[in-house]
């Protein structure tokens, strides 16, 4: 089974950053989210 997907998570002190590629490296996403504690940001 080959991977189809990579994700890429920086966890901050005040926001995180997530980024998906797919199989082949190609940017599909990105996405930053505040450091809040609270779920609005998702």
């Amino acid at each position: 089974m080959e991977l189809q997907w990579y994700e890429g998570l920086d966890w901050g002190k005040s926001e995180h950053q997530v980024c998906l590629l797919n199989a082949t490296g190609e940017h599909i996403a990105e996405r930053k989210i505040s450091h809040t504690g609270s779920d609005e940001d998702l």
